[in-house]
Parts: C-alpha cells; structure tokens; sequence
C-alpha cells in the first residue's frame, strides 16, 4: 500500500514538473515571440522613418531646383504657375516631415533619453542630428533634413564632437551607434 502511494506521489511530482517545465517553456516562447514581432515593428518604423527621411531630401532637392528654375525664368506667367507648384509641394512638405518626425521619435525613443541622461547639455537640433547620424545619413543627406546646408551640418558635427568630448579621431556616428 505504502509502496502504491509512494509510487502514485512520486507521479504526481513528475507531472508537476513536467507541468512546471512546459509552463516555463510556453513562457519562453511567448516572450521570444512577443521580441521577435517587436523587432518586425522596429524594422518596419525604421524603414518607414529612412523612406521618409528619403523622400523630404528629394522634395527639398525638387524645390530648390525650382528655385533655379524662378531665378532664370523671365515670362511672368510661368513664375507663377511654378511658384504655385513649389507652395504645393511644401505643403505635401510640411505635412510628411510631421509624421516623420513622430516616428523618428517613437524609434529612437530609448536613444534620446539615454543621450539626454548622459549628455544633458545637448540641444533638441543636436538631438535631432545624433539621431540622424545614428541612422547612418551622410552630411549631404542631413542638411535638407535639418533645413541647413552641408557645411552647416559639419559645422554642427565639429560642435557636436566637443560637446560630446570627443577626439577627431574618434567616429561620431560609431559612437552613436554604442550609446
């Protein structure tokens, strides 16, 4: 009898185990499913962010060649049709850079607050261009971006490097990316 009982306990602990390990085991799977869709997410903002990021270059590219265009154009009438396309096509502007810039900041959320903790006497333009050097955008991709040009964006790199406490030798956009 007592061997029986002995026996059917000692089954009652190897179920619970058993029970105890396919818990923990579907719980690992759980959270390596939940990171894996995660992941999915970031990669799909952060693609989203660089085809934005893209795409307001381009738009920022097309005006000021339409810019060019006004200076040399000479009928008054076509000025004036190309200057209704340019205000369109900052409106369109305006309205994608706002978007881009939500999700720029849902991306690299964790990003600038670690930054800001550590470097607090940073601006939010110098944020903005950690962020986009984080990114990997080279100066001529960044100053449409930032509305400056691409010396202006190496002025602020330069500025950024000392505020940073950072030799010349040292790569910005590594050190970024360790953060």
């Amino acid at each position: 009898m007592q061997k029986l009982e002995l026996q059917a306990e000692e089954e009652r602990h190897q179920r619970k185990i058993l029970e105890m390990e396919l818990k923990a085991e579907n719980e690992l799977n759980i959270q390596e499913y939940e990171k894996h869709i995660l992941e999915l997410e970031l990669q799909t903002k952060s693609s989203e962010v660089a085809g934005k990021s893209l795409s307001i270059a381009k738009q920022s590219e097309m005006i000021e060649n339409i810019q060019s265009i006004l200076d040399s154009e000479k009928d008054f009438n076509k000025l004036k049709s190309e200057i209704k396309k340019a205000i369109k096509i900052n409106e369109v502007n305006k309205h994608e850079w706002e978007i881009f810039e939500t999700n720029l900041n849902q991306i690299h959320n964790e990003f600038i607050i670690n930054l800001s903790k550590k470097f607090p006497n940073l601006t939010p333009k110098d944020i903005k261009l950690c962020v986009y050097l984080k990114m990997n955008l080279s100066s001529k991709e960044i100053a449409p971006l930032m509305n400056i040009s691409f010396r202006g964006v190496e002025l602020h790199r330069y500025r950024l490097r000392k505020k940073l406490n950072l030799s010349q030798e040292d790569n910005l956009s590594k050190f970024l990316l360790s953060l």
